[in-house]
């Protein structure tokens, strides 16, 4: 399932290049959104022209079963695998489940690109979601997706309050 997600932040392009990488604003983050358990910062590393990182989330439940089978936590949690081109102002992902059964069944990759637009900067979060399950595959797809929406909104919703409290720390 291909995915495409616009949002505008109210912020210049420097500004929300500089806060999203910003240790602060995991700790934020992790404090703020209701569907987080945990985010841990395993590396990031940070070069002239791009910057890397690994990142682990443990969401709060948020799907308890599939059809019968109940859905463990454990399922839920994920490591982001990134890196974000300074130049192109673009970051790509590849998020990568901790357990091994989902991690073969489920793959989720693409990129968030920011532009400066009049008023702030455009973030576009694009990319595949594939479930590769026989004949539940498209409808799990789905599922996972608009939990994930919901969840990337209230992260958007999270980033901005984040950029109002960082303002108010300078002045």
């Amino acid at each position: 399932m291909h995915f495409n997600i616009e949002n505008m932040l109210d912020a210049r392009l420097g500004e929300v290049e500089a806060l999203m990488f910003d240790a602060a604003y995991y700790e934020y983050l992790k404090a703020s959104h209701s569907g987080v358990r945990n985010i841990e910062v395993v590396e990031q590393k940070v070069e002239a022209d791009r910057i890397t990182r690994v990142v682990r989330y443990t969401p709060k439940p948020i799907i308890e079963k599939v059809g019968p089978k109940k859905v463990p936590v454990e399922a839920m949690v994920f490591t982001e695998h990134s890196t974000y081109d300074r130049a192109a102002h673009r970051l790509s992902f590849r998020n990568v489940p901790q357990m091994p059964f989902v991690r073969e069944h489920l793959t989720n990759e693409g990129t968030i690109s920011f532009a400066e637009r009049a008023g702030g900067t455009q973030r576009v979060a694009e990319g595949e979601l594939k479930v590769k399950v026989p004949i539940l595959g498209a409808i799990a797809e789905r599922i996972i997706f608009t939990q994930a929406r919901k969840l990337l909104d209230e992260e958007v919703a999270c980033f901005k309050r984040f950029i109002l409290l960082s303002r108010e720390k300078k002045a």
